[in-house]
């Protein structure tokens, strides 16, 4: 999935929206479209047999792939209040879809619910990765650095912090049995 993570010029700088490419082998791509009018795609995941993509900043949603190949939306989202959510961090867990940022949803399949922010900050809130680990859906977050793990509901429970003095969690990996989370601004890895 290609976009742009020019924040500064995202609206202004003219460019595309975002596209999604099917690997054909060798150095082959195939050109699926656009998912929506959104330069930031940010995720892209498959569940149960389909290619779900969510981003923004124009249209706050996660969009799939219809029959006829058509990209329409599976869910548009909230742009203001709690339940706000500009997808950027997503995957599967426990035999549902989550996306978050701020705000987290589920998809079943059939329904999107609400369940929760990823983490209690003041202020604004960025969730900027998802994985499982251990049995437990976690997530990890700006503006400290925090990764949270989901407790059902809409409750999330923090496990710590990553790094010395970090703010965000942009990755988390599990290799060897351990999670590792990288965080920046000091690129560290815990």
């Amino acid at each position: 999935v290609t976009g742009t993570y020019d924040w500064t010029r995202v609206n202004t700088g003219g460019y595309d929206p975002g596209r999604v490419y099917r690997y054909r082998g060798g150095q082959e791509w195939e050109d699926l479209g656009q998912p929506s009018d959104n330069r930031t795609n940010n995720c892209l995941v498959s569940f149960r047999g389909q290619i779900y993509s969510g981003g923004g900043p124009n249209t706050w949603g996660v969009f799939t792939r219809n029959e006829r190949g058509e990209w329409v939306a599976s869910q548009l989202f909230p742009r203001d209040g709690a339940c706000s959510l500009f997808p950027h961090a997503m995957s599967r867990y426990n035999g549902r879809l989550y996306v978050a940022w701020p705000g987290a949803y589920a998809f079943d399949g059939a329904n999107w619910t609400f369940v929760g922010r990823t983490a209690k900050t003041p202020g604004s809130l960025q969730t900027h990765s998802l994985h499982a680990y251990q049995g437990r859906l976690l997530a990890g977050t700006w503006p400290e650095a925090m990764v949270t793990a989901y407790a059902g509901g809409e409750t999330w429970e923090p496990i710590g912090r990553v790094g010395v003095d970090g703010t965000e969690v942009n990755a988390l990996v599990v290799y060897n049995g351990k999670l590792y989370g990288g965080s920046i601004p000091r690129a560290e890895v815990c």
